[in-house]
């Protein structure tokens, strides 16, 4: 089995300091085609990427914060250079990471955070929020996107790119990533493979953007996890913005069904684990229905946030 790794630069004792990025991917063809698109940088230097999801909070992953927030936040931002689409950076005021992330089975699981933005970002046709997934059922009538900055490989080597990276990709079922990865897959994931191209380090925290055909764009997944060595030929793990709904909702006062340019309400103080029922006993998360009877048997009773963010799923066997 391939070696997982966390998919930022800072992993670099499984990377071997490595600092890619899509593998496989080219050139965005013009800046604001990803407006939600951001640069999470020490100094000026790239790190991780993150998602623009209102006037001032910053969706990532946890594993991109647990050494230290990034100096400034850069939207608007085409080529590293700076000479494109007029990108400004923004301070952090406030970071939230997942109160769950490393705990619980599976590879990084919990692997998401928010981040408050100290003033509110400047929209312009560069710049823009994405809204959040409710769902990860993209199928095939769907576009699915991932992209970022970093190193790629050109010609078998790899190299690091000045303009941002961007690659079509597909979203895969649990079981399927579950064949390469085994219990490493937690199910507050998204997995993506297509055999073509794929994200790597460098891109962690970084957005995996879908739409139906006709649709707006919205935020599926936060880059989380890959094949050390970014094969294309096995899945990358996106931390689920379905699965995590509730939670961004408590931390953030931003869900689903709210306006991408709203600005949001104050951090809450929400509890960990995915979603989180409400009332009755109902499946709060598409993923509970993507589980099989000896899945549901094993997490309903062995993670204890199950029960209640797949209520009716888990009755059976709790």
């Amino acid at each position: 089995m391939l070696l997982q790794v966390c998919l930022v630069l800072t992993c670099v004792s499984l990377a071997a300091a490595r600092s890619s990025n899509i593998i496989n991917g080219k050139d965005v063809d013009y800046p604001g085609k990803y407006p939600w698109q951001g640069s999470m940088q020490s100094g000026t230097f790239h790190f991780c990427g993150c998602s623009l999801i209102s006037k001032n909070w910053v969706m990532t992953a946890s594993h991109c914060v647990e050494g230290g927030g990034p100096t400034q936040v850069v939207f608007g931002l085409h080529d590293l250079a700076k000479r494109f689409g007029n990108p400004k950076g923004y301070k952090v005021a406030e970071i939230i990471m997942h109160e769950q992330y490393k705990q619980g089975g599976g590879f990084t699981p919990n692997d998401i955070a928010l981040m408050r933005i100290a003033e509110d970002v400047e929209f312009n046709d560069n710049v823009q929020p994405i809204a959040l997934a409710s769902s990860a059922d993209y199928g095939s009538d769907s576009e699915c996107v991932v992209s970022g900055w970093g190193r790629m490989k050109v010609n078998g080597a790899f190299d690091n790119p000045n303009v941002l990276q961007e690659t079509a990709t597909a979203i895969i079922t649990l079981d399927e990533c579950r064949s390469y990865w085994g219990s490493s897959v937690s199910p507050g994931v998204v997995c993506i493979m297509t055999g073509k191209a794929t994200s790597c380090q460098g891109d962690s925290g970084g957005p995996l953007a879908c739409r139906k055909s006709g649709g707006d764009w919205a935020l599926v997944g936060a880059t989380s996890w890959g094949p050390a060595d970014c094969n294309v030929n096995s899945p990358a793990a996106y931390a689920s913005i379905p699965y995590f709904q509730d939670w961004i909702k408590a931390k953030s006062g931003i869900g689903p069904g709210d306006s991408a340019g709203g600005s949001g309400g104050g951090g809450g103080s929400g509890g960990g684990g995915g979603g989180g029922g409400d009332s009755g006993c109902v499946n709060t998360d598409d993923v509970c229905s993507m589980y099989g009877a000896a899945e549901l048997q094993q997490y309903c009773t062995e993670i204890d946030y199950m029960p209640e963010v797949c209520c009716a799923a888990c009755a059976p066997y709790v």
